[in-house]
């Protein structure tokens, strides 16, 4: 056998297979698990519940639905089954083929949204997390909401939102907001990289990169150990559609602990090279 055989995450003699597809034996798309026979793996798995992303490897679909149309599902490849869904027709984005660097985004208009089955999945507590996405986001009136675990700012949760001058901020909310600084304005810079976490040590933070060079790291000063556990995750917008930032999603990986620092730099790295950013 050249890959992995599993019966929880599918069996495929020449590579991993979930829902999203055989994943076969070369490529960007797979977790790191050299130990058991799959070469080139770049992605840490332990932790991860999540995983979306515009272009899978091999043959099976990463999305119901698209790229002509509409899509109700947004598939996790993590392996938890926690699917990006969108029942409602009017509400449902749409697949932007070969986005960036040949690989395909998630297009969400203002009025579209994706949101895990899950209630509980995303419920951090005062615990770690770390959120990386790559995505792309015109410019915009308001503040509006790219991911979050609440149904308003104003609720328990954690979210990332863009403000009416088209920066960014992230935040955790229990009883009071605790916000970071704003990132620069990342509008017109084309696909970025965010990685949104908190750490052992209450330190909430995104850091932020673009391909022009923009970068750097925002805090949230104090209070960010604030317990998350809110609701269903959602990507586009607040988990119950209200405050869609309209963007263009490529990828998202959800870890339910924060990951160090050379792992972290493993993500990165997979994500410039996956999108051609060379960050």
């Amino acid at each position: 056998m050249n890959g992995i055989g599993s019966a929880a995450m599918g069996i495929g003699g020449r590579g991993l297979t979930t829902v999203a597809g055989s994943l076969g034996r070369t490529g960007f798309d797979r977790p790191d698990a050299r130990r058991r026979g799959m070469s080139g793996g770049r992605v840490p798995p332990n932790g991860l519940i999540l995983w979306c992303m515009g272009t899978a490897n091999g043959p099976g679909g990463q999305t119901v639905g698209g790229p002509a149309g509409a899509i109700s599902v947004w598939r996790d490849i993590s392996g938890k089954q926690n699917h990006m869904k969108q029942a409602t027709g009017a509400k449902r984005p749409s697949v932007n083929v070969n986005a960036q660097n040949g690989k395909n985004s998630i297009t969400l208009s203002e009025a579209e949204f994706l949101v895990c089955d899950s209630a509980s999945a995303f419920d951090f507590g005062a615990g770690t997390f770390d959120i990386y996405m790559i995505f792309d986001y015109p410019a915009g009136a308001g503040t509006k909401t790219f991911f979050s675990n609440a149904a308003a700012l104003n609720q328990t949760g954690f979210a990332m939102t863009r403000l009416a001058n088209e920066t960014i901020k992230v935040r955790t909310y229990n009883s009071s907001g605790k916000a970071s600084a704003a990132t620069a304005d990342l509008s017109g810079k084309g696909y970025i990289f965010t990685r949104f976490h908190r750490a052992s040590n209450n330190a909430t933070s995104i850091a932020y990169d673009a391909a022009d060079g923009t970068a750097a790291t925002k805090a949230i000063s104090g209070g960010s150990d604030q317990d998350v556990s809110g609701g269903a995750f959602s990507i586009g917008a607040l988990n119950g559609g209200v405050g869609g930032a309209g963007m263009h999603a490529a990828e998202i990986l959800v870890y339910n602990r924060d990951l160090p620092a050379a792992q972290s730099a493993k993500v990165k790295s997979y994500l410039s090279d996956k999108y051609g950013l060379a960050l």
